[in-house]
Formats: structure tokens, C-alpha cells, sequence
């Protein structure tokens, strides 16, 4: 299913309809979604574990596998660009999106957290980028962005995917070529859209 732009809602697989995000609307924080349902129709992803600078020049690397996409290990060093050590850090935001401590132009990003479901559930996810992004939910990629640099979006594309109960791994592979970097990830915790 192609992207849809902020506000506008559409049919999905099987011709259900897709939740639009009203960027107007108050944004649930967190990392777990309980069974009764939320205070919010949407819950921001507001915590992940952040690693990059990967080099990426003329985005010779845009189809390249970096070590995340094999093994996520949060104790790692790598050598990122310019031969520079880095590891996994920890971010939180209040807001969203979210966007790296140190932005640099021509490199690749990965971001990792864990959702918590106290039962399965099919959900409406809203993904936004700047720019080309991956999403792997339990090792299933779910959203590929285009290639062209573009702003971010509150909501790029939309997905419905299975979550399991209990913890689940969320992979976010953001390049950026020049200017700004963000992502975000929003859950639709609507009981009506489930």
C-alpha cells in the first residue's frame, strides 16, 4: 500500500479503513500497550537505544547491511564512519520525532526498542522518516520508505502488523543524506481500530 500524508486516511488490505493521525491530537508516550486499551488513540515511541554514524558516502551504502541487521547486541563497538568507535545509547523523547544527538550528512542510523503487548494484537502503525528508512517488527520487515531525501513526515506510510504478547524487537534503519535527521513511530491504540 502506498504512503498516505498526515490527515488522510484510506483503505488497506482487504479494504479496511486506515486510522489517519490528526497531528492535532494529544500523543500517548510509552512502550507497552495494555489490553483494555489507552487514554490516546495513538501511543509515540518514545524510547530506543541509538547507534550511528555508519558512513554512507553518496549513498554508496543505501542497500549495504550493517552489523544491526544480523544481531542487534547492545554491548557492541563498531567502527562507524571515519574508522570512529561507536555503541548503542540510550535516547528518550517527550516529543516526537526524534532525531540523533550529533546529525551528520551521508550516513546511516539504526534505532532499537522493545513494545510490551499483555495479549496478540493487529495494529495500525504511522511511520515517518527523514530520510529513507527501514522498519523490522520481530525480524518482519514491515515499511520501506522510497530513495529520494524528503522531510519528515507524522505519517509517511501506514501498516497493520501482528504483535505478539509479550515483548516485542523493533529495528529502525534511518539514512540521511543531507540537512536534518528524524523518525518516528506511532501505534494505533484505538480499541475501535483493532
Amino acid at each position: 500500500m502506498p504512503g498516505r500524508g498526515p490527515g488522510r486516511a484510506g483503505r488497506g488490505p482487504g479494504g479496511t479503513a486506515v486510522p489517519s493521525v490528526n497531528p492535532n491530537l494529544r500523543f500517548l508516550p510509552g512502550r507497552r500497550v495494555a489490553a483494555g486499551g489507552q487514554a490516546s488513540k495513538w501511543m509515540f515511541v518514545d524510547s530506543w537505544y541509538l547507534l550511528g554514524p555508519f558512513p554512507n558516502p553518496g549513498r554508496k551504502y543505501r542497500d549495504r547491511k550493517f552489523p544491526p541487521e544480523t544481531l542487534v547486541d547492545l554491548d557492541a563497538t563498531y567502527k562507524g564512519k571515519d574508522d570512529r568507535p561507536i555503541r548503542w545509547e540510550f535516547m528518550q523523547g517527550g516529543t516526537f520525532p526524534l532525531k540523533p544527538p550529533t546529525m551528520e550528512s551521508y550516513v546511516i542510523y539504526y534505532a532499537w526498542t522493545q513494545v510490551e503487548f499483555d495479549e496478540p494484537m493487529d495494529l495500525w502503525i504511522a511511520v515517518g522518516s527523514d530520510d529513507k528508512s527501514t522498519l523490522w517488527i520481530n525480524d518482519y520487515p514491515v515499511w520501506i520508505s522510497g530513495d529520494k531525501h524528503k522531510s519528515w513526515q507524522i505519517a509517511e506510510g501506514y501498516r497493520k502488523v501482528h504483535f505478539k504478547r509479550g515483548r516485542n524487537d523493533i529495528l529502525f534503519r534511518v539514512e540521511n543524506g543531507h540537512g536534518g535527521c528524524a523518525f518516528s513511530l506511532l501505534i494505533c491504540v484505538d480499541p475501535e481500530r483493532r
